[in-house]
């Protein structure tokens, strides 16, 4: 489950810009689960490397959801009933993770999906929030290689000119985010350090322990449609109490419930702007099928 690992095809460079930039270590994590939604899905498999001047270890083990895995779900990562069966809960394991991460800065990509499983299962199990810093290397690449013109992570690695073997699977997705992560410093330290800085600064979303005054991790009643509308992607229409469409009826295509310190939010398409965008659920007043035209 713990063992130390070389990391294939990063450079002593890339090592040496991740010891300046975070010289107690950092944390490169991700996940495989059953759907988006962390108040409604499953991780089933957890995968971190930590990263320090002196050695590279990783935390990688399969979980048993308890529930079946959608076919959907396991054309995306391959992961299938049959192989979690009998492995740990997350019950079981997200001590021992957490130990292995003890409180040093934690990356991901589209970190606020990762980290809200993380987040709503310390909650579930009464455990404490520590004081990781969370960094998103989605928001990191769009200012670090602004040349790009996609920054998901299967067109990152290879535009980097990275090789990964099972990209989506947790292990070789964190080694992915950690070769962004460090070419995108090793190319930052090379000029000022204000733009670094600032970079940084932009791809830091919070820190786990902002969430130790959230107790609340429901879905209000009169918004629990939203779980199926979600669950089948499915275009609806919300009012919502902010936003320059404020209080009038808005066409969205649901992606994701996540918990955030300040509250629930919903993830999803805006199909006025054509953005992506995260929509408090308590400003969301009501919900509704688009009506037929």
């Amino acid at each position: 489950m713990i063992r130390e690992i070389n990391i294939p095809q990063i450079t002593s460079e890339e090592i040496s810009a991740i010891a300046v930039n975070f010289p107690k270590g950092i944390i490169f994590l991700d996940l495989e689960t059953t759907g988006l939604s962390p108040l409604m899905d499953k991780i089933i498999e957890i995968s971190a490397i930590k990263v320090r001047s002196d050695k590279i270890e990783k935390f990688d083990s399969l979980i048993d959801p308890k529930i079946s895995i959608l076919p959907a779900s396991t054309k995306i990562h391959g992961i299938n009933d049959e192989m979690v069966h009998g492995r740990p809960m997350i019950d079981d394991i997200l001590g021992n993770f957490m130990a292995f991460v003890e409180n040093l800065p934690i990356v991901a990509h589209n970190a606020r999906f990762d980290l809200g499983f993380i987040v709503f299962n310390l909650h579930r199990l009464k455990m404490a929030m520590p004081n990781n810093e969370v960094y998103c290397s989605c928001k990191f690449a769009r200012k670090a290689f602004p040349q790009l013109k996609k920054f998901n992570l299967a067109f990152l690695i290879e535009s980097l000119n990275v090789h990964i073997d099972n990209h989506h699977r947790a292990l070789d997705d964190a080694i992915a985010a950690a070769h962004v992560f460090a070419k995108g410093l090793v190319y930052l330290n090379r000029g000022s350090n204000r733009e670094k800085t600032a970079i940084l600064k932009d791809s830091f979303l919070f820190r786990l322990d902002e969430f130790n005054k959230k107790t609340d991790y429901s879905v209000p009643e009169h918004l629990e449609i939203l779980k199926e509308k979600v669950n089948l992607q499915e275009e609806i229409e919300i009012i919502y109490s902010g936003g320059s469409h404020r209080n009038k009826f808005r066409p969205i295509k649901p992606v994701s419930i996540l918990p955030m310190p300040a509250g629930n939010v919903l993830y999803a398409k805006c199909l006025l702007s054509d953005q992506y965008k995260s929509f408090a659920l308590s400003k969301i007043s009501e919900v509704r099928n688009i009506p037929p035209k």
